[in-house]
């Protein structure tokens, strides 16, 4: 109450006068919090958008280079002599080629390092030569 006025102030005036302030100020602290939210999630949400931008590019170069270093071999394997040798003659029995080239794709598969396994197939999909490479022998 105050003490220089005639009418004294009631508790409801109080409260009003209170609400009329509080809410206000509360009311633009939270969209002030909300503004500063917002901004934290957009920026966590573009960072994570750039990680996975330069991961799916590494994949990519990734896989490129498998890619190409898996075609050079076959080109490295399909240049042997007697490789060539047996698909142009198809008149000649293609097998006595071979012992030549099963040699040639075991010194490839033993000096590369990267393959398991090395297989050879006709036109029907049948292994006409197969290398394995078991634990490094």
């Amino acid at each position: 109450m105050r003490a220089d006025s005639e009418h004294p102030i009631s508790n409801m005036e109080v409260a009003r006068r209170a609400a009329l302030l509080f809410f206000p100020v509360a009311a633009l602290f939270l969209i002030s919090l909300y503004a500063v939210y917002a901004l934290d999630r957009d920026s966590a949400i573009e960072s994570l958008m750039h990680e996975e931008e330069v991961v799916v590019h590494q994949q990519e170069q990734h896989f490129t280079r498998t890619f190409n270093t898996i075609v050079s071999d076959l080109l490295v394997l399909t240049g042997h002599a007697d490789f060539k040798e047996m698909l142009n003659d198809l008149d000649d029995d293609p097998y006595k080629h071979l012992f030549n080239i099963s040699h040639e794709f075991l010194s490839f598969i033993d000096h590369k390092g990267t393959y398991d396994q090395l297989r050879f197939l006709n036109m029907e999909g049948l292994e006409i030569v197969r290398i394995d490479l078991n634990s490094g022998q």
